[in-house]
């Protein structure tokens, strides 16, 4: 798994704000487990205003990476910050369908009528 990082400020004159975009290619499973937690602990720990994650390179998932994608958003309401999931890969899609999660994040996804036909 890879997961690269980037992060963009812009200040309103009176607060600085911090928002950053994951992107995640390869199988994001058990074995990340450590690495993404490390990942996800530095950007919360600059409280951020919005992270999105680019998930369009997600070949495999598995529960405990849903899990986190779960408490991340958890944690994004408790503590008012927006958390955008992006570019939906079909290995997602469909965990995310076999467990009735499409609707819990929210996100806008796009599919084309072909990609459309199993959900």
């Amino acid at each position: 798994m890879e997961i690269q990082i980037f992060s963009f400020t812009s200040s309103n004159g009176i607060s600085n704000t911090v928002a950053y975009k994951i992107i995640l290619e390869g199988d994001a499973s058990e074995c990340l487990k450590s690495e993404w937690k490390s990942v996800l602990s530095s950007v919360l720990a600059s409280s951020p205003s919005r992270i999105e994650i680019d998930l369009a390179s997600v070949r495999k998932v598995d529960s405990s990476f849903i899990q986190s994608l779960i408490v991340l958003k958890k944690q994004s309401y408790r503590k008012g910050w927006s958390l955008v999931l992006s570019n939906h890969s079909p290995a997602l899609l469909e965990y995310f369908n076999l467990f009735g999660l499409i609707g819990y994040f929210r996100d806008v996804i796009k599919l084309s009528k072909n990609e459309l036909a199993p959900y």
